[in-house]
């Protein structure tokens, strides 16, 4: 329990996952009640930058989507610029992508710096979006039930006309989630002294 001037909060429930963490909260005000509130926490994205890869960030996404509300979603990080631009960013262009087919990066930004300035920071949170929108659009969600395997595979050895199955083409879409740059995270500052010595990463 935690008290904030006149407002106590306490954690209820947490769950915490690989790259974020679901946090259930009671919240009460003095003389004005009490309400419970879910924060979804990322925990991989640095300041300023973008995290390294996508997949933790879509996860992140599609469990919040996920989550049925009436309330409305408040977004925010420490400035309320950069990774909030990006995800806002994100979900307004993949909305737009959903119902008209038509994304415009360049004029969603546009749009929201009219109304906050500097949302979406850095060149590298604005690749970033774009990297979204290619996972969003080319790796679409392909899971099935266990039950349907069989059909599944029998769809997935199908040959087109120039003799590649299914699963290949669907293997070579992989190619386009980056690989995470170990060497960038071997040389963080907290890393090397855990190294046996130089050559060696943590």
């Amino acid at each position: 329990m935690n008290y904030h001037g006149d407002m106590q909060i306490t954690t209820i429930d947490e769950i915490k996952q690989d790259c974020y963490i679901i946090r259930d909260m009671q919240i009460t005000k003095q003389g004005q009640g009490t309400r419970i509130v879910r924060q979804f926490h990322f925990l991989t994205w640095p300041d300023h930058g973008s995290p390294l890869t996508t997949s933790g960030f879509m996860r992140f996404y599609d469990i919040i989507k996920e989550t049925k509300t009436i309330h409305p979603i408040v977004v925010h990080c420490s400035a309320g610029v950069g990774r909030t631009g990006t995800f806002i960013a994100f979900d307004v262009l993949s909305d737009s992508m959903a119902t008209t087919g038509i994304v415009d990066v360049y004029g969603t930004v546009v749009a929201m710096r009219r109304c906050r300035t500097a949302m979406v920071q850095s060149l590298d949170q604005y690749i970033y979006l774009y990297k979204l929108l290619v996972e969003t659009t080319v790796l679409e969600n392909r899971g099935f039930y266990a039950s349907e395997i069989g059909q599944v595979m029998a769809r997935l050895n199908t040959k087109n006309h120039i003799g590649k199955s299914l699963l290949q083409s669907e293997y070579e879409d992989l190619h386009l989630i980056e690989a995470i740059n170990t060497k960038c995270i071997a040389a963080n500052l907290a890393n090397p002294k855990l190294n046996r010595d130089g050559t060696v990463l943590p």
